[in-house]
């Protein structure tokens, strides 16, 4: 998903509130899932495992860069697509809603 041209918050002066807003999202959306929607625990841990990259970066802003190393599409020599916020937040709030009405659909 890296690759899908994106905002990276992480080139911010708000970097770490943006990080545990996207991290905080990961849990909601993982007690949404399993405990309002009915889905198995491990499925919907799933989707909490998912945004385990962008844990990453959030220990990247709290650490520096040396702690950004464990996911390869946040290496230097990975391809990573970059946009602007307005276009790079449009698209990930497209993804968004399209994954929401996608696991609403198949809500058990």
């Amino acid at each position: 998903m890296d690759l899908i041209p994106h905002w990276d918050y992480t080139v911010t002066r708000h970097a770490v509130a943006f990080g545990a807003v996207d991290f905080g999202a990961s849990f909601a959306a993982f007690g949404l899932a399993w405990l309002l929607l009915g889905y198995p625990w491990w499925i919907a841990f799933m989707g909490l495992l998912s945004g385990a990259p962008d844990w990453d970066v959030l220990v990247w802003v709290l650490r520096g860069e040396k702690g950004r190393k464990v996911f390869p599409s946040h290496w230097d020599r990975f391809p990573h697509g970059k946009s602007g916020p307005a276009w790079g937040i449009s698209v990930q709030a497209a993804i968004m809603v399209a994954s929401v009405a996608l696991v609403l659909a198949l809500a058990p």
